[in-house]
């Protein structure tokens, strides 16, 4: 179902996504394209459950011969990408998906595009235009610590978030990891590979296999974080290090853009420039910022 929230925003609620969608070719808003969207959501959608097998199974194990979807493709190359050889094509789904739906819409002249999928955030913006995006510390807590810009003048057009408490599945302690790509695809499977290393042995983290909690998970005997209590700061520490080490090969590599991780009342954001944005948009926070 396709609901109007405002001029030019739409929120689409279709099966398994659920998405804000805004758009504008110049100053006008694109109700008319937009109303297509979940007819497309809908083609896409069919197309993936065709291969769901495939999405569900880490790429070094498929048979490549396949003739797959573009955008089952399109997953694969983002966890590829990512490294975590864990990780299916189910990882970068929620950024795949924004991602089309924003060049769906740009492909039919839109100027300024935003498409929320559930925290995975596609922006496709026209030179000298910008937007402001909120940041949370933690993915239990609604309200933004903090707000960064993101401008059509970079190369930044996905955003994020994955972490303890969100709608995926994670192996690390981090409340939060935000991660800035050239796509929402690449963004979505780097955010989760980086909070899958923020982990730390310590008898206050719970974990427990994937299937438990969701018989129908993609990495069913994969053990997953259901929680932690008590943790001393050095074991925050500890997981936010593990996080910093594979954001910032990531970063060397070319894959990502930035990331901001969030372990206990830590974090760190790399490289320096995003460190900086995110400092000077701080609305309340009380971690601490570690390197």
């Amino acid at each position: 179902m396709l609901q109007n929230i405002g001029v030019g925003k739409y929120y689409l609620d279709y099966g398994p996504v659920q998405m804000t969608i805004s758009a504008l070719a110049g100053d006008r808003p694109m109700d008319a394209e937009i109303m297509q969207v979940e007819r497309y959501v809908h083609e896409l959608l069919e197309e993936l459950t065709a291969f769901l097998d495939v999405a569900k199974t880490p790429p070094a194990q498929q048979d490549m011969v396949k003739k797959l979807p573009v955008i089952l493709r399109t997953m694969i190359t983002a966890v590829t990408a990512a490294g975590d050889a864990t990780l299916t094509p189910m990882a970068a789904v929620a950024g795949a998906f924004a991602d089309a739906v924003a060049d769906f819409l740009q492909k039919k002249n839109a100027t300024r595009v935003i498409v929320n999928n559930g925290g995975d955030v596609a922006l496709r913006l026209r030179r000298g235009d910008s937007a402001v995006v909120g940041l949370q510390s933690s993915l239990d807590d609604r309200e933004y610590s903090h707000t960064f810009r993101v401008d059509g003048n970079n190369l930044c057009r996905g955003i994020a978030t994955s972490g303890l408490g969100g709608r995926g599945f994670t192996k690390g302690v981090a409340s939060a990891v935000t991660v800035l790509a050239e796509s929402s695809c690449i963004a979505d499977a780097c955010a989760t590979s980086i909070a899958n290393l923020t982990t730390v042995d310590d008898p206050g983290v719970i974990r427990l296999p994937a299937a438990v909690l969701d018989p129908q998970s993609d990495i069913q005997a994969q053990f997953i974080t259901v929680g932690c209590s008590s943790l001393a700061p050095q074991a925050y520490l500890t997981a936010l290090q593990g996080g910093i080490k594979g954001a910032s090969q990531l970063l060397q590599d070319g894959i990502i853009l930035g990331a901001a991780i969030f372990t206990g009342s830590y974090m760190s954001a790399l490289p320096d420039s995003f460190a900086a944005q995110i400092k000077a948009g701080q609305l309340r926070s009380n971690n601490q910022l570690a390197t």
